[in-house]
């Protein structure tokens, strides 16, 4: 049985007593996940070629993530729904041109790219007081594609599909469609609440 190891997502710093901290400023809700086996190819396993993560689960009340412990480890899942929401959730680095918000300079970026070649995380963060116009919904489309591109890259995806639109004033339901080499879809859903109007 999966238990919370009490770790939580963020990315402001660390999270008092956890020791660790990814995530955005936005208020962040999983609204579903799915896995289908599109034109399933024959003597493939299901799980076969897919990448092991240490499994994060959503804590609806506290609006963040949290790392999951197995039996006497870190629980890991075989899907890619944690590599999903540390690449929308956590927050990249500020490029030289994009107009902050919140009044300040901070370009903030997440530790963990520190040590990777490749920037992790997306710029969603930046959208954080903007209008619920056209243009934030392409922003966030654009942003959620920059930040999975690295599945495509690494042959993790053949494809990625984005979707954004607004579900209620201040919500925007982000959707993504990851379809991987063996044929296989996972689909998520995401609520992201922000300060915008």
């Amino acid at each position: 049985m999966a238990t919370p190891t009490g770790l939580q997502i963020g990315t402001r710093g660390l999270v008092p007593g956890t020791g660790i901290a990814i995530g955005s400023r936005g208020l962040v809700r999983m609204v579903s996940a799915g896995v289908s086996q599109a034109g399933a190819i024959p003597g493939v396993s299901r799980v076969s070629g897919l990448m092991a993560d240490a499994q994060i689960r959503f804590d609806e009340e506290g609006h963040s993530g949290e790392l999951v412990m197995g039996d006497a480890d870190l629980a890991v899942e075989r899907g890619l729904a944690s590599s999903v929401i540390m690449s929308l959730f956590t927050d990249r680095r500020a490029l030289p041109d994009d107009r902050l918000p919140f009044d300040h300079d901070d370009p903030r970026g997440w530790w963990g790219s520190a040590f990777n070649t490749v920037e992790m995380g997306s710029r969603l963060w930046l959208l954080h007081r903007e209008k619920s116009t056209q243009e934030t919904l392409n922003r966030a489309r654009e942003f959620c594609r920059e930040s999975l591109q690295w599945m495509i890259d690494e042959d993790v995806a053949d494809r990625i599909d984005v979707e954004a639109s607004y579900g209620s004033i201040g919500v925007m339901e982000i959707s993504v469609a990851v379809r991987q080499p063996i044929a296989r879809l996972e689909e998520f859903i995401f609520q992201y609440v922000w300060g915008g109007t």
